[in-house]
């Protein structure tokens, strides 16, 4: 092998025959090889589907189509891929190579191996294209000879000495040797980078939630559709022109929802590719390019930076994807009722416990969680000290002996929060282990809250440090610890993995991004009730349709449950005139919201 006079390695030609074409001459891929890639891509895989040619939306819908295996998710992606090749004889050349576009170049490496779908013999030489650096040296044209080791801060420019005394002499001008000015811009251009990154999930999360609204209203059209159709069958003879009138009219809403969704799909992808590309040119020419490379172009990056800043995606109305048909109450006409979009109503189903330390009762009813197979729902009743374990009726026999303020469950376990420690029972409420979130050594915390994250773990809230810490609930290995800017009494996870944190006493909600091991305030909630500032913010919790919170005002009875958008805005009012509600969870299957309210529990169906 022979190395140029750039910085890229070559190949020959006697290798590129033997090799093919793209860099490896093999079969088609196999699922089985595509199943090794999947386990060893990892999380980063978005990246790769982007170089493959898949969209925001596709590869959400492979996201949302196995929501807790990322392997599965990839599997997936890879094969559709592979679908699209159809008889391409270079399917693993092709893969190598957007796995090295992708930054992925391990992989790419030794992809025969992972996939074995090339002979044994056949020896692989890649060829790795490494952007030639210009040289660190400009000359200045004012000055023969001159080179410019200064940067006029006055002028935006890159100066040479002999500039310093003629055309950029001080007081009246600022300069400072190149690499000064190089590594002080480098930093300034940092909090832009982190800043952006932010704007792009913001985007990608309003991208999944008008992905999902897409689903929502196709959902929601038919069974619109089967409604009036249903209706209309009961008084067909007096009623099949208003009823051909109502699917029109469903038709259009449909027609013109779809239409504004698509435009709002359309320009949240165009403008996260804008921004990514953006960032990604800022970043490449901030790493790689020498110190006056970087500085000559640095005020075009940090203007584009700050015009991408300036970009902001419009919110779309939140009743934009809500469509019902409402019923008439009367069959005597031909008014079959009328086309709803106020959204989803929750209805008070069924309460059970009173205030009490006996059977079925409460005296503090604070933290909520619902298990599935069988239904269950586990309260922590904080004066009776112990965990209650209910059903649909109402309490069980079954409870946990123990002072915990919060309760979640996972992996067919309850993992109940005591003021000093975790313990986990099985769902029996036999004991399983307990563990710490601070060395025995330490004290001074106050663990108040715990949910569970999208990857397994749990996050646990420290009321006395602001502290949030995942630990690893199989072994209670601490993960990651984060100081966060407010109590955090209770806690909600989005599905992108932000964590919803509600301040009691502050009456106040922070979302935070926990994704690089610290706690990044990304938005917040203030709720109002009839116009004023609420006293309390408590229980939280969240789904695709938002996030949902518990908020008080000074007085029992006036309680409220709001429903949020992810990114923080106000939809509605679920339910009012509760007493004095703490947690609230949703069951499995999203269909019922259960409160834990003082001294009794409340379950909310969705009609």
């Amino acid at each position: 092998m022979k190395r140029s006079q750039g910085t890229a390695m070559t190949v020959s030609e006697e290798e590129k025959k033997e090799i093919g074409t793209g860099g490896i001459h093999v079969t088609a891929l196999t699922d089985e090889g595509l199943r090794k890639l999947a386990d060893r891509l990892g999380p980063e895989w978005e990246k790769l589907a982007t170089y493959l040619g898949f969209d925001m939306a596709q590869i959400y819908g492979f996201k949302t189509n196995n929501p807790s295996h990322v392997a599965n998710q990839i599997f997936q992606m890879l094969v559709n891929w592979r679908q699209r090749q159809g008889a391409s004889p270079d399917q693993l050349g092709t893969l190598s190579r957007k796995l090295t576009e992708a930054d992925r170049k391990d992989l790419a490496a030794i992809m025969p191996e992972i996939l074995e779908c090339v002979r044994s013999d056949v020896h692989r030489e890649g060829k790795v294209n490494v952007a030639n650096k210009q040289p660190d040296k400009y000359i200045c044209h004012k000055h023969k000879d001159g080179v410019k080791l200064f940067y006029c801060k006055t002028c935006d420019e890159l100066i040479c000495h002999a500039c310093t005394a003629v055309d950029h002499s001080r007081p009246d001008h600022d300069f400072i040797d190149t690499g000064k000015a190089s590594r002080e811009y480098r930093q300034s251009l940092e909090h832009d980078f982190a800043e952006l990154e932010r704007e792009v999930q913001y985007l990608e999360l309003s991208l999944q939630d008008t992905v999902e609204a897409k689903k929502v209203v196709n959902v929601n059209t038919a069974e619109a559709r089967k409604d009036v159709q249903d209706k209309a069958a009961e008084v067909i003879a007096k009623v099949k022109a208003e009823k051909e009138r109502l699917l029109d009219e469903i038709t259009t809403h449909e027609q013109e929802q779809n239409k504004r969704l698509d435009e709002h799909e359309k320009t949240t992808i165009d403008m996260v590719q804008r921004k990514k590309q953006s960032l990604g040119n800022a970043k490449e020419v901030t790493s790689d390019a020498s110190d006056c490379n970087f500085l000559s172009r640095y005020t075009v990056i940090s203007k584009d930076l700050k015009k991408m800043h300036s970009q902001h995606l419009a919110q779309h109305h939140h009743k934009l994807w809500y469509l019902r048909f409402k019923r008439s109450q009367t069959v005597d006409d031909i008014d079959l009722g009328k086309v709803d979009q106020e959204g989803d109503t929750w209805q008070l189903h069924h309460t059970f416990g009173e205030k009490g330390s006996g059977e079925g009762q409460f005296e503090v009813a604070r933290g909520i969680a619902a298990a599935a197979e069988p239904n269950e729902i586990a309260v922590t009743d904080l004066m009776n000290k112990r965990v209650l374990i209910c059903n649909n009726q109402g309490p069980t026999n079954n409870y946990i002996p123990i002072n915990a303020n919060d309760v979640v469950a996972v992996s067919n376990h309850w993992v109940c929060v005591t003021p000093s420690k975790l313990m986990v029972y099985h769902r029996d409420t036999s004991a399983k282990f307990s563990f710490g979130t601070l060395p025995e050594s330490e004290d001074g915390m106050w663990l108040i809250s715990v949910a569970a994250m999208p990857n397994g773990n749990i996050i646990v809230g420290d009321k006395a440090g602001k502290v949030l810490t995942e630990l690893d609930p199989k072994n209670g290995d601490i993960l990651h610890t984060m100081q966060v800017r407010i109590r955090p009494d209770y806690l909600a996870v989005l599905s992108n993995g932000w964590i919803v944190v509600s301040d009691e006493d502050e009456g106040l909600v922070e979302i935070v991004d926990v994704s690089k091991d610290a706690a990044v305030t990304v938005g917040s909630i203030q709720p109002t009730i009839a116009g004023k500032p609420v006293k309390y913010c408590r229980g939280v919790c969240s789904n695709s349709s938002g996030i949902y919170l518990a908020v008080s005002t000074w007085y029992n009875t006036t309680s409220h449950i709001h429903q949020y958008e992810c990114t923080g805005q106000f939809v509605r009012c679920v339910a009012r005139g509760l007493y004095n509600p703490q947690g609230i969870t949703f069951t499995p299957n999203g269909q019922q919201l259960a409160v834990a309210d003082w001294h009794s529990i409340k379950v909310f169906h969705k009609v």
